[in-house]
């Protein structure tokens, strides 16, 4: 559902990748307001959205009590709009199965909204409580128990202040587990900035698509768990909305793994090279991670005589007659981790560069040789930058917000024709033509050292593999991402470490064959 058809598209290729792997389009608020407002033009009607957005919301919040064991006691958080009305929707359907609910509602009723009025009348009269506050000591909550979030929607900006500030600050600091109706209220649904604070849901539940904000700046911080409703727009009307990017649908990364043939030898598997320098660590590190990715063979070149990492690394001297060389037989070559930043290396970056007859993953201080010199890239180019990295790369010195920070980066991408994946809390992989694919997941213990070398050998090891440099990085960026999540299982946030991501890569593949 909310797939999108790419009609400028001239290469069937992008056009086939993005039609499989895309789960949802990602989409402003302003832009689903448009659709909606086209789709009641029609003769719709605003009351049967909000009845469908109720149920929808119920449905998923029984879920949830049954799945986590939680006391069928349900929490309203009401504000003034649509939202608010969505939640005593979702109110009234919990009533008629046999659930308690009780609705806080933070503003006055004649400032509500007719149709949250409406819904609030119609949950009353299913024998449903309703409390005006006036104090956020009126706010009751209980431990083992669901709250609903309708307090605010995606039009939310600015910053909280007074009752809504306090009833916020008293739910994040309560253990009460929260569902919020399509943004955690405080966060803007088009920017993600938090000003003041934010509602920390345990799981969003989105209307129809998912918005631009949960992903920039603050948004990601607050949304938790993810979970997309359909509330009944025909398909024509979900054509209809333009797009930011594409939510991959990690479920079908596996489709795009390269086949295991029987009867191949090592090269045919994948041969990478890694060049890098003195910082041997990194470079191992990359090298390594290519090889658990599934590769047949990897060389790397290093300006140091002590080599690190497993047995089956090749170890050879930096030097570029030798690389060139080797190239005549690799499938893809990756620069940077450890390279260092001194004259020479510089020089057998571009030299590299210029002589290039592979495919290239650049990262590290390869990024940082290429944001000193206007060269030509192609689409058989990754560039794997972190926010500062790109910055450098499009000549920024001052930080700038997300949203103009994605919007240069593909303009940077539409000059250069290369793919691009922006590194942080949600990857962002920027390709010429079409919109961004964002892959979320993976653990906040992957924001440690090493961890983008791990990224840059997977992706060149798929690369090796036969994949496209797009789908090299689209797999491996989202296996990358899994496998974080599941060496967090094993170690925690708090003890993971870049090593730990490829030691885990085994698990990854086993649990992408399950499926």
């Amino acid at each position: 559902y909310g797939r999108s058809e790419i009609p400028f598209t001239k290469s069937y290729k992008r056009r086939k990748v993005v039609m499989l792997l895309s789960g949802y389009k990602v989409c402003s608020p302003q832009e689903m307001s448009r659709v909606e407002s086209l789709f009641l033009s029609k003769g719709f009607l605003e009351e049967d959205l909000m009845k469908k957005a109720g149920i929808e919301v119920a449905k998923s919040a029984m879920h949830f009590i049954k799945e986590h064991g939680l006391s069928h006691r349900v929490v309203l958080l009401i504000g003034k709009g649509k939202n608010g009305g969505d939640a005593y929707a979702a109110g009234e359907f919990l009533l008629k199965n046999q659930f308690s609910v009780i609705a806080f509602h933070l503003f006055p009723s004649e400032e509500t909204n007719p149709l949250c009025s409406l819904f609030c009348d119609r949950f009353q009269k299913k024998g449903g409580e309703v409390v005006f506050l006036t104090s956020e000591k009126e706010l009751v909550l209980s431990k083992n128990s669901l709250m609903i979030d309708g307090l605010f929607g995606t039009g939310f900006h600015g910053k909280l202040e007074g009752l809504p500030l306090a009833i916020v600050k008293k739910v994040n600091q309560s253990s009460v587990f929260v569902l919020s109706i399509d943004i955690p209220s405080g966060v803007d649904g088009e920017s993600g900035k938090v000003l003041t604070d934010a509602i920390h849901a345990t799981k969003t539940l989105f209307l129809t698509l998912p918005k631009t904000g949960f992903f920039l700046e603050q948004g990601w911080n607050y949304v938790g768990e993810l979970e997309g409703a359909s509330i009944g727009y025909p398909e024509a009307f979900v054509q209809e909305i333009k797009e930011d990017g594409f939510l991959l649908d990690r479920k079908k990364i596996g489709t795009l793994l390269p086949p295991v043939i029987r009867i191949r030898h090592k090269y045919e598997a994948g041969y990478v090279l890694g060049v890098g320098g003195s910082m041997k660590g990194a470079l191992a590190l990359a090298g390594y991670a290519a090889l658990r990715a599934g590769c047949g063979i990897v060389r790397l070149f290093s300006s140091t005589e002590s080599k690190r990492g497993p047995l089956e690394l090749i170890w050879d001297t930096l030097d570029l007659a030798k690389i060139l060389e080797e190239m005549k037989r690799a499938s893809v070559l990756f620069i940077g981790p450890g390279m260092g930043r001194d004259k020479d290396k510089k020089e057998l970056f571009f030299s590299l560069m210029q002589k290039r007859t592979v495919p290239m993953v650049l990262d590290a201080d390869a990024l940082f040789f290429l944001s000193t010199e206007d060269i030509e890239l192609s689409s058989d180019i990754i560039l794997t930058p972190h926010r500062m990295e790109m910055l450098r790369l499009l000549g920024v010195k001052e930080n700038i917000e997300d949203k103009k920070l994605m919007a240069m980066t593909q303009e940077y991408v539409e000059r250069k024709g290369c793919i691009l994946v922006l590194k942080g809390a949600v990857n962002w992989i920027f390709q010429k033509q079409i919109k961004p694919f964002l892959v979320v997941g993976g653990d906040p213990g992957m924001a440690t050292a090493g961890s983008g070398d791990v990224l840059t050998g997977v992706i060149a090891s798929f690369v090796a593999q036969g994949l496209s440099s797009l789908d090299g990085a689209l797999v491996g960026t989202s296996i990358h991402s899994l496998s974080g999540e599941m060496a967090a299982k094993k170690k925690s946030s708090y003890s993971l470490i870049a090593s730990d991501l490829i030691e885990t890569l085994p698990d990854v593949f086993f649990s992408l064959r399950d499926k």
